[in-house]
Parts: C-alpha cells; structure tokens; sequence
C-alpha cells in the first residue's frame, strides 16, 4: 500500500469512528473535507503563523489526496496527521490506577469497545512497564516500553535494549546503572505503588544490531528476565495469541497499544498537534486504539516468511517494545510495536513469528 492509500484508509477511519461522513477513497468530498479542516482549526490558534501554515499544509494534503496531482510533501503528510489526531479518532488515553477514564471525551466511539472489556482491560494494564532512568532533577529517561509474557521475562526492541545495555566483547549484555523498570508509571496514580523491577539479564535478542528504527525486514526484539525490588511482586503474564486462524491480524481488525510516549525530539513532530493531543505530558502509561493497515504480507519490505504488519494507533518514541493487543474478547498479545513513519503508519511484528525465531 503506497503513502497516499495508507493516508486514505486512515482518513477514512477518522470519519468512520466518528460517525461522520466518510472521506472515501476516490473522491475527498468538499464537505467532508471543510469539516475536517475546521476540526483542525478549532484545536490550534489561528493567529500563530505555524498554525496557519499548518491548516495550509493540510488543505493542500487533502486536495493531493482528491486528485493525486504534483507531489505529497512531508508538511502535507503532517497536516493530514494533524486532522487525524485533532479529531480524537485516534486518542492516546492516559492511564491512572491501572484504568482509563471511560469518560474522557477523546475516547469517541472506542468507549463501547473499550467498555465491555473492563476486567481484561485492567489486568492487561498493570502489565506493561516503563523502562526509564532517574535524572538528577527528579524526573526519568524514558528509554522504552516492556511487557510481561513470562514468569519474570520481560519483551522489548533490540533497539530499546541497546539503549539499557552495552554488549562486551565476550558477548554478553552489561546493563546500565539504576535501571527501573516501573509496572505503574501512571499519571496521577493514587492507590498502592504499583511493582518495580531491575534487569537481570538477556535471555534472548536479535542478534543484528538496529541502527536505523522501523526497518521491516530486520527483527527488533529483546527478551529479558528481570527481578522485582525489595517488597514488590511481578505481575502474572500477559496472554499471547497462538491461533493460525485469528482475524486479529486482518486489515480493519480493532487494536489498542500501551505504552509510555516520551516527548519527541524537536522537528520531529507537529508541536502543537501534539500539545493538544498529550496536553503537554509525555513518559506514562497510555493506551492507544486503532486498526490493522497492511496485514501480514503486506507490509513492503518485510522479510520472509512475514513477521510484521502496520496500524495507525497514536505512539511517540517511548512506545518502543510495547504490546499489540487485539480488541476482542480475550485482550491477547498480537505483535510487538517497533516502529514507523511518521505521518504515515506504525510498524509491530507479529508475537507469534517473534517467540518462534531462534535468534
């Protein structure tokens, strides 16, 4: 799927989730098309000349998205972002006390999907950690996201480990000083401290080290048994999809991810896009729903057999080595996020082919 249908197809979510006319695949509808504009200008200052460069780009996205005309520029890709993120379609819900608030207005048409899994949606919750670094002015490095799926085995990227370790020249991983690796990690959390942990050790990683982030054909993945503090007690697991035959992975299939979005690094993203959207707080726990883009096969660049496919759930940098899980009955692990392109889509491999590579 190239980069014009990637935008479509999500464009065409933002309306259908909101209830809205949807913007079709052939033809944006001048209505359709000024309702989405004037969503956009209703969440930044009209007066700011980056904002107003920032409708321009997106009106200008969306006319290149009606006629496929000259060419689809990176400021285009952003004011088309701006339009799906600034409608709430694709919320990034924060997480207080291992829950979310089911009556936040971001929350849109999710909340009946969201609703009816409260239990599920709890317990996978209290399963994901921050993996971070206190700074001397009292606040943490986020480095990553991990999540329990064994007794005391902890997944990530590859590239998150790289930044918790250093791999000696005897081959074995060297871990950084006051690594914590915080089950809570919560906004405003107000019951009992949820559990702490260290790394121990690698248990198993891809063995290529990544150096350029969302590379489809390389594995980005790291497992690592690690060890609750003092007074503290791990989490169970989460559950993992086994099933050949789910229809979790297929394009349209409802998704959530979890995991702590750190604040980007400058230029990378729209800053007042994401002001709104984050409301200025970065590095906790939120969960993040979507759909399924390119299914597995179909994500250019894969390696073979397929290990990955894409999805438009909201994530930052700090989302690296969270949890994919589809938005079903049983809230089972599907793939482990890595990556993306920005503007575009978001990158997991599939937890299956993961677990079964002998790396």
């Amino acid at each position: 799927m190239n980069v014009a249908k990637q935008l479509r197809s999500r464009l065409r979510g933002h309306g259908n989730m909101r209830g809205g006319e949807s913007l079709v695949a052939d033809v944006l509808t001048v209505h359709a098309r000024e309702q989405a504009l004037a969503c956009l200008a209703a969440q930044v200052d009209e007066g700011d000349p980056e904002a107003r460069k920032l409708l321009e780009s997106a009106r200008l996205g969306l006319d290149y998205l009606r006629t496929e005309s000259g060419i689809l520029t990176p400021a285009m890709r952003v004011g088309i972002e701006a339009i799906i993120l600034a409608d709430g379609s694709r919320p990034a819900l924060l997480v207080s006390n291992d829950s979310i608030d089911f009556e936040d207005p971001l929350i849109g048409s999710w909340l009946s999907r969201l609703s009816k899994s409260k239990p599920l949606l709890r317990e996978a919750l209290s399963k994901i950690g921050r993996i971070s670094m206190p700074l001397v002015n009292g606040t943490v490095q986020t480095l990553g996201t991990g999540f329990l799926i064994g007794n005391g085995l902890l997944a990530t990227n590859r590239h998150v480990l790289q930044e918790m370790a250093v791999l000696n020249e005897t081959g074995t991983w060297r871990f950084k000083d006051d690594l914590i690796i915080d089950f809570g990690g919560e906004y405003q959390r107000t019951h009992a401290p949820a559990a702490l942990a260290r790394p121990v050790t690698v248990v198993r990683c891809s063995t290529e080290q990544v150096q350029q982030l969302g590379e489809p054909r390389h594995l980005d993945f790291a497992l690592i048994e690690i060890q609750a503090f003092a007074n503290h007690r791990l989490p169970t697991p989460l559950q993992v999809c086994e099933d050949p035959d789910t229809q979790a992975f297929k394009s349209g299939a409802p998704l959530v991810t979890i995991g702590f979005p750190a604040k980007p690094s400058f230029g990378m993203e729209d800053p007042k896009v994401l002001y709104k959207m984050f409301k200025g707080v970065f590095d906790v726990k939120r969960l993040s729903p979507g759909l399924v883009g390119n299914s597995l096969g179909q994500v250019p660049g894969d390696s073979q057999p397929p290990r990955c496919f894409s999805h438009d759930a909201s994530t930052l940098g700090g989302n690296s080595g969270g949890c994919v899980i589809g938005l079903d009955d049983t809230w089972q692990v599907i793939g482990l996020h890595f990556g993306g392109r920005s503007g575009e889509y978001n990158l997991a491999h599939d937890i299956r082919a993961v677990l079964e590579i002998d790396s």
